[in-house]
């Protein structure tokens, strides 16, 4: 069986790589410094397949977090994990060319395929994590015990408190917005959820959001209503053309006897008038100024 999305780069002549294709031999910054030469040398594999198999392996567990953040490439270069984990995203879906033959025995390309997919989606939960974050208090501090994630978010809901680890590509991209506290802050106290309770927390907050939603969208129908356009100053036509509006209220069917714009905008092609969110747009037969083209409740 064929391996993800990877190619072998050839040095025969008129081999071109592929448009989309990404070089991650050791001739990029994307390279294994874990060779299958080094592995047979040390006398810890018997053959290619298995050198190749251990030199994966100790790639993956290299980017874990194992051994320097620097690691010799040649002589002369390193290749550098925190680069690698900081721009593993750029390589999601991308074809991935390496001089290892696209076979059955594993390719330091086929970790990097199955990493990148996986930053993509934790960037992706990333960001929407963000915006819940600035929706609620939250306050965000780093736990040493996590060296590979080791900023953690709080955040305080009617619910009780959520809270992730993230990346700090992350953080630098999404959550500056985000108070750094330090770990023995009150505020940074995790209080024992588990994965399973911080998701039913989250199921519990999103259907009380709904209802909110559902019962403003109930009360509040509000109007707009479009006009010719006028002048600014001109009140007296547009007091005029309100007179026209029957205005219900959800208590007081008979309406108000005088209505007060939410605002006013005029452009050089009409003129907007928005009612109070408490009040319904109702056009009387023959208003010269309404009709059901130009007006529509608006939660």
């Amino acid at each position: 069986m064929k391996r993800g999305l990877g190619i072998q780069r050839r040095r025969t002549p008129g081999w071109r790589l592929p448009d989309g294709a990404v070089i991650v031999d050791r001739t990029s910054s994307w390279g294994n410094p874990f060779t299958t030469k080094d592995i047979l040398a040390e006398g810890v594999a018997a053959t290619e397949g298995e050198a190749r198999a251990i030199a994966v392996r100790r790639y993956a567990d290299w980017l874990d977090g194992n051994g320097p953040d620097d690691h010799p490439l040649t002589p002369k270069r390193s290749v550098s994990r925190a680069w690698i984990l900081a721009h593993l995203e750029e390589l999601a879906g991308k074809v991935l060319a390496c001089t290892c033959p696209v076979d059955e025995l594993p390719c330091h390309r086929d970790e990097l395929a199955r990493r990148a997919a996986e930053r993509a989606v934790y960037a992706e939960r990333a960001q929407l994590v963000a915006l819940v974050s600035a929706c609620f208090w939250a306050a965000r501090a780093v736990d040493p015990g996590e060296p590979m994630c080791p900023d953690v978010i709080y955040l305080e809901t009617p619910q009780g408190q959520l809270s992730w680890h993230l990346a700090a590509v992350d953080v630098e991209r999404f959550f500056r917005h985000v108070e750094l506290v330090d770990e023995g802050h009150e505020r940074a106290q995790w209080d024992g959820h588990s994965t399973t309770e911080k998701y039913r927390r989250i199921s519990e907050l999103t259907q009380q959001l709904a209802a909110k939603q559902r019962e403003a969208d109930e009360n509040q129908a509000g109007a707009t209503m479009i006009l010719p356009r006028l002048n600014p100053t001109d009140w007296e036509h547009i007091n005029e053309a309100l007179t026209w509006l029957k205005v219900s209220v959800r208590d007081d069917p008979d309406g108000w006897p005088e209505v007060t714009p939410a605002s006013i905008e005029i452009t050089w092609e009409k003129t907007v008038v928005r009612l109070p969110p408490t009040s319904r747009l109702l056009a009387q037969p023959g208003s010269p100024h309404l009709n059901d083209d130009t007006s529509e409740d608006t939660p």
